[in-house]
């Protein structure tokens, strides 16, 4: 966050403290509501047999190809 306050400042500063603290805390609001769903996807993803790439499996239960 203080990285960000830093980029913010230099792009906002000329506004004002009130403008860099403003999109500061839209920025940390943001960042605090995010919801870390990397480790489901990697949890149902199975190689494809043709080329390597991998695809995603159903993680509904019942759902089919």
């Amino acid at each position: 966050i203080a990285a960000v306050r830093e980029r913010l400042g230099r792009f906002f500063g000329k506004r004002g403290g009130a403008v860099v603290d403003a999109n500061l805390e839209v920025i940390t609001e943001a960042y605090d509501g995010l919801v870390d769903v990397t480790g489901a996807i990697a949890a149902t993803e199975t190689p494809d047999r043709l080329g390597g790439k991998r695809r995603h499996e159903p993680i509904l239960e019942g759902a089919s190809r």
